[in-house]
């Protein structure tokens, strides 16, 4: 299922439970961590808030 994300950002659920996050921009993504990080092809900033920067041409797999 496709879900809604800031601009650049593509982000889908997949069961059991999984949400992939990509960004196809050449700029950084922020948006709200979905879930706990189990893969990423990059180095994500995270905050205290559970803010996540997703940097440019990467993706992150998430556990829900």
């Amino acid at each position: 299922t496709w879900l809604d994300g800031p601009e650049g950002l593509l982000a889908f659920t997949r069961d059991p439970g999984f949400v992939c996050t990509v960004n196809v921009s050449s700029e950084p993504v922020t948006l709200t961590a979905p879930g706990t990080l189990l893969i990423s092809s990059a180095t994500l900033t995270v905050d205290p808030d559970a803010t996540v920067t997703l940097p440019a041409d990467s993706a992150a797999w998430w556990r829900v």
